[in-house]
């Protein structure tokens, strides 16, 4: 289970997060999971997108924040 936390309106991709380890981007109208973004080893509870719309950041309860580029 996991909770809608970021989502890109021109591209129509949402960022998921939530109880687990692991952030998936997904394509809305196609319901298509794009890619999986790995990294951290607890919750991640927390993402932020950037105003240009190209960087993921995530923070996690381990302590660690990881930076993601987007295509």
């Amino acid at each position: 289970m996991g909770c809608l936390l970021a989502v890109r309106a021109k591209t129509r991709t949402s960022y998921k997060t939530g109880v687990t380890r692991v952030q998936s981007l997904w394509d809305l109208p196609r319901a298509k999971l794009i890619y999986i973004l790995r990294g951290h080893s607890q919750t991640v509870p927390s993402v932020a997108l950037t105003g240009d719309k190209k960087t993921l950041v995530s923070g996690s309860w381990d302590g660690s924040i990881k930076v993601w580029g987007l295509a």
